[in-house]
């Protein structure tokens, strides 16, 4: 495989590692808002304030209040350590496969599970989403984000 081609699979690859882990983020701050808040006043009020928190702080508060049990909390500081590694340390980390190896292609079998594992963390964060939050319309959060999808690329 060329070195254009393994470019554009470590950029695919790490496209749908980085969206994966936002859709966690972003889940957790709507488990956090609904867990937490007591009105629907107080939990948009929360959902604004969390919304600028940083995933590590997320998972903190999420510690803190005892929202999900100790292996959820688990998988969520392993899946931010490694996050955080592929964020800001991206350059080292592909450096230091394609270096230690020779093979590009590891990085990128790398990042791959770690997205599979990012997915099955988002599950688990999902069927807390619906226990914590019953009242919100998947249906009309889902046609909301299409109609804006479809917005961006006109």
């Amino acid at each position: 495989m060329s070195h254009q081609e393994n470019i554009t699979l470590l950029e695919l690859a790490y496209g749908r590692m980085s969206l994966k882990a936002h859709q966690i983020e972003r889940d957790l701050v709507l488990i956090m808002a609904s867990s937490i808040g007591n009105s629907a006043k107080e939990q948009n009020e929360l959902l604004s304030k969390y919304k600028k928190l940083t995933l590590g702080r997320l998972i903190q508060l999420a510690k803190d209040k005892k929202i999900f049990d100790s292996e959820l909390i688990s998988h969520l500081d392993n899946m931010l350590k490694v996050r955080n590694e592929f964020v800001h340390d991206i350059g080292g980390v592909v450096g230091d496969s394609i270096m230690a190896s020779g093979k590009p292609t590891d990085i990128i079998d790398y990042i791959n599970s770690f997205t599979a594992f990012l997915k099955e963390v988002s599950k688990a964060i999902q069927i807390e989403l619906v226990k914590s939050a019953p009242e919100i319309d998947f249906d009309v959060i889902n046609e909301i984000a299409s109609k804006a999808v479809k917005e961006w690329h006109t």
